[in-house]
This record gives C-alpha cells, structure tokens and sequence, in this order.
C-alpha cells in the first residue's frame, strides 16, 4: 500500500488513452456503517495522478473493527475478475500491480483471448519471488519487478533519513 503510485503511472502509461483501474476496500463500522478509516486523501491522490478508483465498502466482521481477509479479497478480486472478463476483448495488455493470487483469474481471461499479461510486483529480495504469487507468475507473459525505490515515503521521512 506504501507504494508510489505517481511514479508508476508515469512509468506504466504509453498513452493518454491507457485506463489504470485502482481498486480500494473501506472496512465499515458494523454498528455505525461509516468507514473506520478516512482513506479520502489516497483515493483523491489516485484521482489525480490519472487512476480511475473503484472503491468497495464491506461491513468489519471482528471485534476490533478490522476486516477478516476473506471479505477484502472477495471484494476486490472479485471486481477486477468481472471487470477484466467483461472488457478485455478492448485491451492491448492486462497490467496486474500486485503479486497476490487473487488475481489469477483475471489473469486467465486476458490469456484465454490471446491478451499478454504484464505482473508487476516487488521483486526478489531474497525470497524466491518476492511477493508474487507462483500461479499468477506462470500466467503472466511478462514481469516488471519493483524495487526498494518505489516505495513511498512521506516527506518527514524522507527527511530522517
């Protein structure tokens, strides 16, 4: 989440015409049903540096107000496969920007109509793959791998170091 995501849009985009999807999960209060967190200056970053954000609210199911795994990732993977599956037959390239599995099957729909698949993720930091999945890996027909660089840092960070 900690990634910079100007920097990579700039990087990733070959035409004014390229769509970059973001997908963001809200975790909601289950009493209240507003969101536990204010995620409004991300998503606007994302607005701005050329992203169009799909934005998912799922209602928290522990105690702590946090979302279980499962909820999140039905929410996002879900969408993006059903986005992916609906549209793809318009696509030059499906760019997937993460190293989870939940992405196969979106993965599966761009290969199965003949749509390379590029996986970026970060990369080998001694770990086998770094944090890219080995099935999404092995659907991709290409792998852009990231580094420590792209990681954001706030401002006051920066400084520090």
């Amino acid at each position: 989440a900690r990634m910079d995501y100007v920097r990579l849009h700039k990087e990733l985009s070959s035409s004014p015409d390229d769509l970059f999807l973001a997908y963001t999960v809200a975790a909601l209060d289950p009493h209240t049903r507003l969101p536990i967190r204010d995620d409004s200056g991300f998503v606007e970053l994302l607005r701005r540096a050329g992203y169009t954000v799909r934005r998912t609210e799922v209602v928290a199911r522990n105690r702590e107000g946090k979302l279980d795994s499962t909820s999140m990732h039905a929410a996002i993977y879900g969408d993006a496969a059903s986005v992916v599956a609906r549209a793809i037959s318009g696509f030059d390239k499906l760019v997937v920007v993460s190293g989870s599995g939940g992405f196969i099957f979106a993965a599966e729909a761009a290969a199965q109509r003949g749509v390379p698949v590029v996986v970026v993720a970060f990369g080998r930091d001694g770990r086998r793959g770094g944090d890219l999945n080995e099935a999404l890996q092995a659907r991709s027909t290409q792998r852009f791998w990231l580094d420590a660089s792209y990681v954001y840092a706030p401002k006051g960070a920066r400084r520090q170091e």
